[in-house]
């Protein structure tokens, strides 16, 4: 699953990231990434809403459906961060 910044500016593999919330804003991490660049999901106008949009997130993923064997994605699905 491709996960899409609320700028529309960059899209990230969901699989390769790590998420999180810090206040109003949902950052992401790549995974491996020797820099250590957290980036900007999206920002939100109350830490309520950022958790909101983190489970959103959380949700979309764990309901995205496999094939049978377990492993395989039925189809490409992308969660673009939404606005307020």
């Amino acid at each position: 699953m491709r996960v899409i910044s609320q700028q529309d500016n960059i899209s990230y593999p969901f699989e390769k990231l790590v998420v999180w919330v810090e206040g109003k804003t949902v950052f992401c991490e790549v995974i491996g990434n020797t820099r250590n660049n957290r980036e900007v999901l999206g920002m939100y106008n109350t830490c309520e809403r950022a958790k909101e949009v983190f489970n959103e997130l959380d949700k979309h993923y764990t309901h995205f459906p496999y094939m049978d064997d377990g492993e395989t994605f039925y189809e490409l699905n992308s969660f673009r961060m939404p606005g307020e």
